[in-house]
């Protein structure tokens, strides 16, 4: 369905209907919370983020360069816009994250205890046919917005690699260290 949407070109629908589905699917299941107070759960709002971090990229430095008035640069950025826009449509339009906001404690609850980690409920509809994975998302204020696009496996061998140039900076260090040593010894 989520697929549907998109080919539609209809990419609002896509969070509506992750809403629909999964507020259904949270509704139905057993209280978890013991301070649960009745009343009505809803979800507030379901954000769709986009692999568009080359987009934001571009617009970022087009905003730089409007404070600065460097409006040669601006003309040559937005056809650097327009070219992304028009050859990279649906790269720029696949949804690779959905921010959701629930109005209550326990339905947050309920999505942690029945949608997330190992004993996942499969029987959710979205999870059926999209693949999801569902997390609890960190504050606003800490999401890289450019960086959603990047997989686990790539920030893993950037982590790996990062790691290793520091251990081996680290490591001709105490060797350079150790020989000026030896020489400031020897006089």
């Amino acid at each position: 369905m989520l697929e549907e949407a998109k080919n539609r070109g209809s990419l609002k629908q896509i969070g509506e209907y992750v809403k629909e589905d999964l507020l259904k699917y949270i509704k139905s299941k057993p209280v978890v919370l013991d301070t649960y107070k009745m009343g009505e759960m809803y979800i507030r709002q379901v954000r769709v983020a986009y692999k568009n971090g080359a987009l934001i990229e571009l617009l970022s430095k087009r905003g730089w360069n409007m404070g600065t008035a460097d409006f040669e640069e601006i003309t040559e950025i937005d056809e650097d816009i327009k070219y992304l826009i028009e050859h990279n449509r649906v790269r720029l339009t696949t949804p690779i994250y959905l921010f959701v906001t629930f109005n209550r404690q326990e339905a947050v609850a309920r999505c942690e205890k029945y949608l997330m980690g190992k004993k996942r409920d499969e029987s959710c509809l979205i999870l059926q046919e999209n693949k999801f994975e569902i997390e609890k998302a960190p504050e606003p204020s800490d999401v890289i917005w450019e960086n959603l696009e990047v997989s686990r496996g790539m920030m893993k061998t950037r982590t790996f690699f990062v790691g290793l140039a520091i251990l081996i900076f680290l490591l001709f260090t105490l060797v350079l260290f150790t020989l000026l040593k030896t020489e400031a010894g020897k006089n």
